[in-house]
């Protein structure tokens, strides 16, 4: 039986979602016993860092990604120092459920929902965007978050790990700045390996259910059953 990690954010997240909904990954490690790491609000840095932290140490023969959309933010802090808001405990699922497997050993400081979106008009969330990004800048930050996913790629490969990644919106449909676009576009495929993240039936998530909500229990079924028939 393959090792088997699941990794993402609240659409993955057990925890975040279990007074309202059952995710995706508890009905899938029901059938194929999973590791899984997951926080909602994560960004695609945090994801990448703490999967990457896991792999290392653990063995594991195949990883499904299911990562956020691309510009929330993700700071490792030393408590000394800061204040966190998130730490991510790797859970095991299996047909009896769910339950901690190893408890978190780091602290982040996350956006959380709150992130860059074209429409924004509120001030003060503008003036939050100003502080969490203008330090790195939109490029730098992109950046980012693309060497931690490419470095977990090349962690997979060289433990001969299967990956499958696909996203809760295309990437693609999120490049609200043309002054860099092409630099964007050319570090998600270059990095991020993105011509060859898999869909749902053609579809990023949010197309294949025809919105942009967290999924109901049912949707969540229907997300497992597919993963499990067409992608592992």
């Amino acid at each position: 039986m393959n090792n088997i990690l699941l990794a993402g954010c609240s659409f993955t997240d057990p925890i975040w979602q279990e007074e309202k909904y059952i995710p995706w990954s508890v009905h899938f490690a029901k059938e194929n016993p999973s590791y899984i790491i997951a926080k909602g609000g994560m960004g695609i840095h945090g994801i990448s860092t703490l999967a990457y932290d896991f792999i290392q140490n653990n063995q594991i023969d195949e990883l499904i990604l299911l990562l956020p959309t691309i510009w929330r933010y993700d700071y490792e802090v030393d408590l000394e120092y800061h204040t966190m808001n998130a730490s991510v405990d790797v859970l095991f699922g299996n047909k009896d459920g769910y339950k901690v497997h190893e408890k978190s050993k780091r602290n982040w400081l996350l956006s959380y929902g709150l992130h860059f979106r074209e429409d924004h008009t509120d001030k003060e969330i503008t003036k939050f965007f100003d502080l969490m990004y203008k330090s790195s800048g939109w490029l730098v930050m992109f950046r980012n978050q693309m060497k931690s996913l490419k470095s977990l790629l090349d962690l997979c490969k060289s433990k001969n790990i299967t990956y499958h990644i696909s996203s809760i919106q295309d990437p693609m449909d999120q490049m609200f700045f043309d002054d860099i676009k092409q630099e964007l576009v050319d570090l998600l495929n270059s990095y991020g390996e993105y011509q060859d993240w898999f869909k749902f039936d053609g579809k990023f998530l949010n197309y294949y259910l025809g919105h942009d909500d967290h999924p109901s229990t049912e949707e969540h079924i229907q997300i497992s059953n597919y993963i499990s028939k067409n992608i592992i």
